[in-house]
């Protein structure tokens, strides 16, 4: 018997190399501080528990956990070891999740980093999504805002 000739493999990209959004300048892999020039409004630090409802102008960093109510005025990160249980509609805005997410996503832009994970459906505008990086649930993405689809 013959030996057989190895299988070729589709060539990736080296997992090191930045993924760009052609609407956005910001590196897909910068580190979230780079992502937000400004610093959030609030802080869910890490070791902080929260349940309620909680509404933001401009930017919400979770670093420990938030469950209950969320109102978006802005942009959203789930740091790593964050915990988010809630809905999350933010049409407008971006979401970052480097922790988890236990609930429905609605946004403009979606990026999950490797260490990020979502629990729920995504709908969104534009989305990036790291090897590695858990969803379970439906995703849909969509070339206009959400709101404009339905019906």
């Amino acid at each position: 018997m013959a030996p057989m000739a190895p299988v070729p493999r589709a060539r990736r990209p080296p997992p090191d190399v930045p993924v760009y959004d052609v609407n956005d300048s910001r590196p897909a892999s910068a580190a979230p501080s780079e992502h937000f020039a400004d610093p959030p409004d609030v802080t869910i630090s890490t070791g902080v528990g929260m349940r309620g409802e909680l509404s933001f102008p401009k930017l919400l960093r979770v670093e420990g956990h938030f469950a209950g109510t969320l109102t978006c005025g802005g942009d959203v990160v789930i740091a790593p070891g964050g915990t988010l249980e809630a809905d999350v509609d933010n049409a407008n805005g971006y979401l970052l999740v480097e922790g988890t997410v236990l609930g429905n996503v609605n946004a403009r832009r979606v990026q999950i980093a490797a260490t990020g994970r979502v629990f729920g459906d995504i709908t969104c505008n534009s989305f990036i999504i790291a090897p590695g990086a858990v969803v379970i649930g439906a995703c849909q993405v969509r070339p206009e805002p959400p709101e404009k689809n339905l019906g």
